[in-house]
Order: structure tokens, then C-alpha cells, then sequence
């Protein structure tokens, strides 16, 4: 297991928000503003300090992007496809070879940084903070998710991968490692001297530096939620229940302690007003007997309006109105009686009417009196009628006691009695007083103490009178749903106002006496103290709130402590770390030349960080960031990098991209050699846009027999990144540059057919510059025999045995150097120059391609005279 998977394995047992730093660092290589946001979110919400966007750390079982090292070298072996990344041309297709060097040779805007940035991200790079966008010439709302195929190699297995923007360290190609200007940075440290931490612990070390900022932070935040006490000072020197609870600000109160003590109700503002008049009037006696007469006055009103209200309110209203439909009842019960007896046959009109039933009861009291009938209308046959005096009939006799069952019939007794109990209750309401003693002067004092009070009664009052009416005139027509509603009653609010007088009035008494008006001085101070802190309630909250706050900072301070992360560090650099590192790593440095720096073994433990230091073997002891270069600088990542790379015990291929910047062409040499050496190993893929660098790395590979591909990106109609297999026209041979031409010399001759001569122009004079190039590397690679060649240091002297050169080859080069330079230059301006047609170019490029072969011609016929001889 590498120090880098002991970091993800340790990462797991960690809190929350180191746990996900260390699965960003692993995947982006450094962290951002925006890491830090997050982190920091992560932490406060441990400690209970809420997240509004609700920033969580990614699962525990989450492993990260581990490597298997174990298992045969994986190799590159194509990108395809590239769609939305970058401008690349969507159907582009760049190869490489899993043996030896592959150089991929852009020029600037080639779309060669494309392609490196999926690498990037999708291979192990120690920073990924380069992230890939879509065509930034397509609208953004038009523009696609950023994907890819990738095509590697496993022992000889090929694996097809698709690759979706943000996908990191993606199986199998993430054991291959990536290099380029910004990964160079994660192998130095600008904080001290340069040093150098094996992957997994530079983690750790960012780790480490992380918690310094989150500390910052931290105690930034916490500055910020300073609590404001000064508004409680004053407050806070009184004994009153409001002051202790000011003084125990922000830390010893509660939130609910502020809310019950602070700010007073309607009835405590009121009553705070009654005790400043108390102590403030110059007789109370007097005071609280007018309060008290005035008390007397408004409980007439109350009670009257009680009275009234039982009188005429809606249960005296309900029980007269049943008791009125009840004796309509009953009398119309007995009057269907009454109907029955009328239409008996044989009886007088009106009999069973008022006269005849007065008549009827005068014959009974008559009957009483005179033996022998008392028992009238009881008689029997043959006794003496009491009113004719004759003797009774059968019929006669019947006919009496019928009267008598009709003069005692239950229905109309009840009707009656019904009648005289609506009656009794009728007369009750109609009597009843509606007044509730509302005179003018009671009207104006209530006015004086509480005018919607006064309003209210004068309504009441009003209510009544109407309700009364109506009632009066429903018990007749039985329009009982005219009867309105009385309004609202005043009995509450006028029995709050007496309780107020009543109140007032006992507060005056009290400050009659110097004993009892201490206890108002007393609860006057309470209650000024309580309304004072409703006034600063917010702001006594918002203290509260920020002490709270700054106490659970407080906490977090806990967890960025570095102490864990250092011993971690420390352990796997005892343990794994070794000597054998830093003898790599010398080996490194002294191959590449790096001003006698040496690895000195002086691992340090700060936040986390564990390096091996860079000490310059010289007398002088300045740092060595003091003394290297930039070229210098870069040349000691790439040691590192190579070193990292050699004892991962992984032969999985490498990428460089731009590995030279900044370098000189020495240096960039030793490192060409390098790489070189490094690619009888392994696969290794060089992005450059150097064609120094380029033809460095072909020389190198060439001395050691390591075999070597080369492609060449460009710009085409398709898009950016268009790969061809031939080097750039700097690299190529004359024969080479002479099939290019050729080529050129058609398109030149399909524009001006098709009649576009301003492109026809600008197409020829670009090609004339390519043809006067050619001429120059003719005479460097053929006439000179490659003795002497730009971009190269030495001068191959050997060389010179098959060099000759005539008068006529100088003159047919300065010939067609002037030739092509006419025309090269900018033709349309010129009115001495005539634009050469397709035939007449095609010449002028054949004279090239004939000289050249004349040369190799008699470089053949010397070299024979010379093996004869």
C-alpha cells in the first residue's frame, strides 16, 4: 500500500470536514476559496451552527479515487471523440503508441491544452484545480457537457472508457501520471525552501495549512459575532429583576429569561401610569375619594345595564315568545271544543257563549241554595229545573248534564290559564326599565375615561329601546323575527373601568401612608426596569444569540488542531519515507544538473507537513529559493516527479505537458535525455508546443534506440486538435516539405478556378515563405550534410567528408531565395510583382526538389569514388 492510500484509509476515521478535504485534495490537488467555504460550513454544522445551503461530507464509505498497484502497466492508447471540450474538432482522433515516446507537437491555439485537461482529470495528477469548459465560441445555454473516450491499454487488454466532465482518477487510467506546470507547484514550497513530500503526504501537509485558514476563519467569525453589552450597562447596576437579568448578559440569561422580564403588558403599562399619578399628586386622600365616588357612578351604569339586559335579552325574549305560542295552542284546542258543542242539534244560537254561560253558573248558585236541587246540574227525572221550575225529562236531564261537561272541559281551562301566564309575562317585559342611567353627566365622565366606552353604552342604550318595541309589537303579530339583537354589551368594559378606579383608588390610599408608598416606589422601578428591557429586547437577543454563537466557534477550535495530522505524517514518513526516497531523488537531481542540490533527510512536522528539505552543498548558507532559477525550479519537480514515479513500483505510462517552460536549451536537453531514458521503460506521451524541445526529444530517443511517434495538431475546418501523423514543417526532410508543397500548390490552384483571387494572393504568399524555408533546410540537411542545424548545440564535423559545394549550387540558392522572398512578402501592394500562376508555382517548387536530388545524386557518385579508393 502506497503513502498515498494510507492517507485515504487514515481520511476515513477522521471528523466530517477533514475527512471530505482530503477527498477534494485527492481529486482537485489544491484547495479553493470556495473548498474552504464549504469545509468550513461542514465543521460549524458539527457544532451546531446551522448551514443554510446544507453542505454535508461526503459518506464514509466513500474511498476516493484509489489506485491498484498491483497488476500490469496500463497504457494510453487514444483519445476519441472529444465532444464539447474545449473548440476540439468532435471528431477528433489522437493516438498514441504504448511503446516508447509519443510527441504531440501544437503550436500555440492547436487545441493541444484540451486534450491535456481531460488527462488531467482523468489520470493522476497531483492538481486538477485546471478544469475542462465547452466551446467558449457556442452560446452557454447551446453548449454540452464535456465528454470523451478514452482507450487504454492493460497487459493486452483493451479498455474503452467514457469520460464525463468531472469525473476524477477514472479506472484504469488513473495509474497514469500527469505532469505539467501547475502539478510542478504541488512538488515545491514557496512557503520555506523548495522541498519535496511523496504523494500523499503533500495531502497532509495541505491538509495541515487548511486548518490554519478554517482557524482564521474561525476567529474572523467570531470577531464578528462580538456581543454588544454596552446598552446593558446602566441597566445592568440596578436590583430590579430586569437589571439582574441585564447584568447576566449575554452568557447567564436565557432567551426565555429576556422574554419573560422584558416589556410590560396593556394592564402593567397601566398600572405603572396609576403609581407616577399616585406619587406625583399633591393629596391622594382627596384623589381616592373622587376615584372612588366615580367607581360608584359607573356601577350604577353596569348594574342597570345587567338589569336590563336580563329583562329584555334573549332568554326573557325566548320564554315570553313560547309562552304566547302556548295559549295560542290551547285556545285553539278549545275553541275546536267550543265548535263541537255549538253545532250540537236542537240548542239555541249562541248557546255555550259568554251570556249563556253566565246564565249557566247563575243556575248552579241557585241550585245550591234551594233544597231539594242542590246537586244541579246533577237532577234526576221528575225533579224541578231550577230555571223553568217543571218537572225533568229524561232528554231534559241529559241535556243539563251535558252543559255541565261542557262548562268543565279541561281544554278550555288550560287555554285560560295559558292566556294569564303569556299575560303575566307580557306585562313583565312591557313594564320592564330599559334605562341604564346613561344621564348626560354620566355620559360625559365616561366620555372623560374611556370615549369608546361612552359610545358603547349610548349604543347599548339604544338596543334596548328597539328590542323592547319590537318585542312589545311581536307578542301581537307574531313577527318575532323583527325583533333585532341587542348590540354589544358594556358590562365587561365597564367592569375593567371599575376595577381601574377601584385599583387607582387603592393605589392613592396607599400613598397616603410613607410605608406603603415605598412599595410603590418599589414597583415603579420594577416596572420602568421591565419596560426599559422591552426596549433592548432585540438587542439583549441578538447578544444572546452571537455569545452562543461565538461559544460553539469556540468549539470547532478543537478541530483544527493540527497535532493528529502531524504525528500521521510523521509516522508514514519513518515508515515509509525512507532513505531510499531521498537517494532516488538525488539521483534525480544529479542526472538533470541541478546546482549541486542535494536531499538532506530533515522531515519536519508543522500543520501536517512532512518534507524532505533541498540543501544547497555550498559555503553559503541562503535557501535555496533564494538561489534557483525558475528554469531550476521547474527542473526540480520534474526530479520529483520521475522519483515519486519510480518508486510507486507501478510501469504505468506518464504524461508530460510543456514540461521546459521556462527552461534553457541545456536544460531542456538533459531533460529530453531523460525522458528519453525514462521511455525504454515505460510509455511516455510528451505534449509540446517547443519545437527545440521536440527535435531535443528525437535526437534522444534516437541515440538509445527507443522507438518514437510523433504527431502534429492543428487548426482545420473541423475544429481545433486535428492530429496528423507527419511532424511539423520544421521537422519534416526536403522531401518531405516537398510533398507538402505539392499539396499546397493544389489548393492555391482549386482557389484561383474558383475564382477567389484575394485567397489565391494570400495562399501564394504563404507558400512562397514555406518554399524559402524549404530552401534553408535544404541547405542545412543536404547541401551540409546536417554538419549544422538550428536548435542543435553541437556541430557534426564528421559530416563535412561528404559536404561539396559548388559556385552553381550558390548560385542557384541565392536565386531562388530572392525568387521566393518577391513573392512571399506582401504581392497585392507591390505593382512590380506579379502574382506567379498554379503552373508557374509548381515550377518554382520542382527546382527545389531537382536541386535536392542532384545533390543526393553526386553526395552517391562521391561517396563510391571514395569506397574505390
Amino acid at each position: 500500500m502506497t503513502i498515498l492510500d494510507e492517507v485515504r484509509a487514515w481520511s476515513r476515521a477522521q471528523i466530517d470536514w477533514q475527512r471530505e478535504a482530503v477527498a477534494r485534495l485527492d481529486e482537485a490537488g489544491s484547495l479553493s476559496a470556495d473548498d474552504d467555504s464549504d469545509l468550513f460550513a461542514i465543521l460549524k454544522s458539527k457544532h451546531g451552527i446551522a448551514d443554510p445551503d446544507r453542505r454535508e461530507a461526503r459518506a464514509v464509505g466513500g474511498e476516493g479515487p484509489a489506485r491498484d498497484q498491483a497488476g500490469p502497466p496500463v497504457g494510453l492508447l487514444a483519445i476519441r471523440s472529444p465532444c464539447n471540450v474545449n473548440a476540439l474538432a468532435p471528431n477528433g482522433n489522437l493516438t498514441f503508441s504504448t511503446v516508447g515516446l509519443t510527441v504531440i507537437y501544437g503550436s500555440n491555439g492547436s487545441g493541444k491544452s484540451g486534450y491535456a485537461r481531460v488527462l488531467k482529470q482523468a489520470c493522476f495528477a497531483r492538481d486538477k484545480s485546471e478544469k475542462v469548459y465547452p466551446n467558449t465560441n457556442v452560446p452557454t445555454e447551446d453548449a454540452g457537457v464535456p465528454t470523451a473516450e478514452l482507450v487504454a491499454a492493460v497487459g493486452d487488454e483493451e479498455h474503452a472508457i467514457e469520460w464525463v466532465n468531472g469525473a476524477v482518477e477514472v479506472p484504469p487510467v488513473n495509474r497514469i501520471a500527469v505532469f505539467d506546470h501547475r502539478c510542478a507547484r504541488a512538488f515545491l514550497d514557496n512557503n520555506g525552501d523548495f522541498a519535496y513530500s511523496p504523494a500523499g503526504l503533500d495531502i497532509l501537509a495541505d491538509l495541515g495549512t487548511a486548518c490554519g485558514r478554517l482557524r482564521a476563519l474561525i476567529q474572523k467569525e467570531s470577531g464578528e459575532h462580538t456581543p454588544d453589552a454596552q446598552p446593558f450597562v446602566d441597566l445592568a447596576r440596578r436590583s430590579t429583576v430586569a437589571g439582574k437579568i441585564a447584568a447576566g448578559l449575554p452568557g447567564n440569561v436565557s432567551e426565555a429569561q429576556v422574554l419573560g422580564a422584558a416589556g410590560l403588558k396593556a394592564e402593567q403599562e397601566e398600572r405603572l401610569e396609576t403609581i407616577i399619578r399616585a406619587l406625583a399628586v399633591p393629596d391622594p386622600a382627596a384623589q381616592a375619594l373622587a376615584l372612588k365616588n366615580q367607581a360608584l357612578r359607573i356601577q350604577a351604569v353596569r348594574d342597570s345595564a345587567n338589569t336590563a339586559m336580563a329583562a329584555i335579552g334573549p332568554e326573557k325574549t325566548e320564554s315570553l315568545k313560547a309562552l304566547i305560542g302556548r295559549s295560542n295552542e290551547a285556545k285553539s284546542e278549545a275553541a275546536l271544543t267550543a265548535k263541537a258543542f255549538h253545532e250540537t242539534p236542537g240548542q239555541l244560537p249562541n248557546t255555550g257563549g259568554d251570556l249563556w254561560r253566565s246564565m249557566f253558573e247563575a243556575a248552579r248558585a241557585f241550585a245550591i241554595t234551594s233544597e231539594p236541587i242542590k246537586a244541579f246540574p246533577h237532577l234526576h227525572e221528575g225533579q224541578a229545573c231550577p230555571l223553568c221550575q217543571q218537572a225533568l225529562t229524561p232528554e231534559a236531564t241529559e241535556r243539563l248534564a251535558s252543559f255541565e261537561r261542557f262548562v268543565t272541559d279541561q281544554a278550555q281551562r288550560k287555554a285560560e290559564a295559558a292566556k294569564a301566564t303569556a299575560s303575566a309575562a307580557f306585562v313583565d317585559l312591557r313594564s320592564a326599565s330599559a334605562d341604564i342611567g346613561l344621564t348626560e353627566a354620566v355620559d360625559g365622565e365616561l366620555k372623560q375615561l374611556a370615549e369608546p366606552l361612552a359610545v358603547l353604552c349610548a349604543a347599548f342604550q339604544k338596543s334596548l329601546n328597539e328590542r323592547q318595541a319590537a318585542i312589545v309589537r311581536a307578542s301581537g303579530s307574531s313577527e318575532w323575527d323583527q325583533v333585532p339583537e341587542l348590540s354589544e354589551s358594556p358590562v365587561k368594559a365597564l367592569d375593567d373601568l371599575i376595577a381601574s378606579l377601584k385599583n387607582q383608588q387603592e393605589t392613592m390610599e396607599k400613598a397616603t401612608d410613607e410605608e406603603l408608598k415605598k412599595s410603590l416606589v418599589a414597583e415603579r422601578a420594577e416596572l420602568e426596569d421591565r419596560r426599559l428591557l422591552g426596549e433592548l429586547k432585540e438587542a439583549a437577543i441578538r447578544a444572546i444569540e452571537r455569545h452562543a454563537h461565538q461559544k460553539k466557534l469556540v468549539a470547532c477550535l478543537a478541530d483544527v488542531a493540527t497535532a493528529g495530522i502531524t504525528r500521521k505524517s510523521t509516522e508514514l514518513t519513518n515508515n515509509m519515507a525512507t532513505q531510499i526516497l531521498a537517494d532516488a531523488l538525488n539521483e534525480e537531481l544529479e542526472i538533470l544538473d541541478i546546482a549541486d542540490l542535494r536531499v538532506a533527510m530533515k522531515p519536519e512536522g508543522e500543520r501536517g507537513r512532512s518534507t524532505f528539505k533541498l540543501v544547497l552543498e555550498r559555503p553559503g548558507k541562503h535557501p535555496a529559493r533564494d538561489v534557483l532559477s525558475e528554469g531550476e525550479q521547474r527542473a526540480v519537480a520534474i526530479a520529483s516527479f520521475l522519483t515519486e514515479r519510480r518508486l510507486s513500483g507501478d510501469g504505468s505510462g506518464i504524461i508530460f505537458d510543456d514540461p521546459v517552460c521556462s527552461l534553457d536549451h541545456l536544460r531542456r536537453q538533459r531533460v529530453a535525455r531523460r525522458i528519453a531514458a525514462e521511455a525504454k521503460a515505460r510509455q511516455v506521451i510528451v505534449f509540446t508546443h517547443d519545437i527545440f524541445f521536440l527535435f531535443a526529444l528525437t535526437k534522444a530517443v534516437e541515440k538509445i534506440e527507443v522507438a518514437v511517434t510523433t504527431r502534429t495538431l492543428s487548426q482545420t475546418q473541423d475544429g481545433y486538435g486535428v492530429a496528423t501523423d507527419a511532424l511539423p514543417f520544421e521537422g519534416m526532410t526536403t522531401s518531405a516539405r516537398v510533398g507538402r508543397l505539392r499539396n499546397e500548390q493544389v489548393k492555391c490552384a482549386t482557389l484561383r478556378k474558383n475564382g477567389e483571387q484575394l485567397a489565391y494572393q494570400e495562399a501564394v504568399g504563404k507558400l512562397y515563405k514555406t518554399l524559402r524555408d524549404a530552401w534553408e533546410g535544404c541547405v542545412e540537411e543536404v547541401l551540409l550534410n546536417g554538419t549544422v542545424e538550428r536548435f542543435r548545440k553541437s556541430v557534426e564535423t564528421n559530416r563535412l567528408k561528404q559536404v561539396e559545394v559548388r559556385d552553381g549550387d550558390v548560385a542557384i540558392v541565392v536565386e531562388n531565395m530572392a525568387h521566393c522572398s518577391n513573392h512571399a512578402h506582401d504581392t497585392p501592394k507591390r505593382g512590380d510583382v506579379e502574382v506567379p500562376t498554379p503552373d508557374e508555382i509548381s515550377a518554382d517548387i520542382e527546382k527545389l526538389e531537382e536541386w535536392r536530388k542532384a545533390i543526393v545524386d553526386r553526395k552517391r557518385a562521391l561517396a563510391k569514388i571514395e569506397a574505390r579508393s
